[in-house]
């Protein structure tokens, strides 16, 4: 999406989130009056030489980050993914640049794993996150999750109980199905998929994906380097010997699910909800 990246990339693979994680974008004056807080709670005064903030250790930034609350956000350990839009880098919000289609045309892989991270709050946050979250559809959403009053929490055993559904639905799996809309509306090649593999006696988490991406497969695993190295070299994650993965449309929704029992061509990942939520 930033205009300087135009040419740099053949294609795209995006793990681990969206441009915009579903969350509210920050301004350039919002991001500067932030970064002055965060020097203030780091110890520096807001004129300190720009030397001695790149000094600053790890520790004492992370530390900077807990003592800083951040507007818009529930948990303060987001600050990092709010998309800034600066004028330079990012000239418009990540919403606006793909319903404009501005931008690069690059053939894309995006997915998510079925469970991420949990709730900021537990259940004691969930109406009020799927009220603020989900706008006019909330109380369709509340319905599909279970929550009005008198309802049954729906918890799923692959995706998670219904706080972790909600936390990877609005941060992870809602904005992974409206990039790829986005795309597949501008006629750019997109590859969908969610993860939900894992070893005998372990669980999926937020970036349980990556071991199976650089290391070469063993018998029963799933065989997502091959996908991902086919997709590097020809711009199609498809080849001999891989069970087909459809590109996704607006139409047919496709999606890869990489399961217990191996990849299986699915469709309409989390449809029910996500229509409820279009923010990328």
């Amino acid at each position: 999406m930033a205009p300087a990246s135009r040419g740099l990339f053949a294609q795209a693979i995006q793990e681990s989130g969206t441009p915009g994680f579903g969350v509210a974008p920050r301004t350039l004056a919002q991001n500067e009056r932030l970064g002055e807080r965060l020097i203030r709670a780091a110890g520096l005064p807001d004129t300190a030489p720009t030397a001695q903030l790149r000094n600053l250790s790890v520790d004492k930034i992370l530390e900077a980050q807990d003592a800083v609350d951040v507007p818009d956000l529930d948990d303060d350990s987001f600050i990092w993914l709010q998309a800034v839009i600066d004028g330079r880098v990012l000239t418009d919000t990540p919403a606006k640049l793909l319903a404009s289609g501005r931008f690069a045309r690059t053939p894309l892989v995006i997915g998510v794993n079925a469970k991420e991270l949990p709730l900021h709050g537990g259940r004691a946050a969930a109406e009020a996150t799927v009220r603020r979250e989900f706008g006019a559809g909330a109380d369709r959403a509340l319905d599909l999750y279970g929550l009005q009053r008198g309802g049954i929490p729906v918890d799923d055993p692959r995706l998670g109980d219904v706080t972790t559904q909600i936390a990877d639905d609005v941060t992870f799996r809602c904005p992974t199905i409206a990039v790829s809309r986005a795309f597949a509306r501008a006629g750019v090649p997109v590859w969908q998929y969610q993860f939900d593999y894992a070893p005998a006696g372990g669980t999926v988490s937020h970036a349980s994906e990556i071991g199976y991406v650089f290391n070469p497969p063993q018998p029963g695993q799933p065989p997502l380097r091959r996908y991902w190295v086919n997709f590097v070299r020809t711009g199609n994650p498809n080849s001999a010997g891989l069970p087909l993965w459809a590109r996704y449309s607006v139409d047919t929704r496709a999606y890869m699910a990489f399961e217990q029992t191996g990849p299986a061509a699915r469709r309409d990942l989390r449809g029910p909800i996500c229509t409820l939520r279009d923010i990328p």
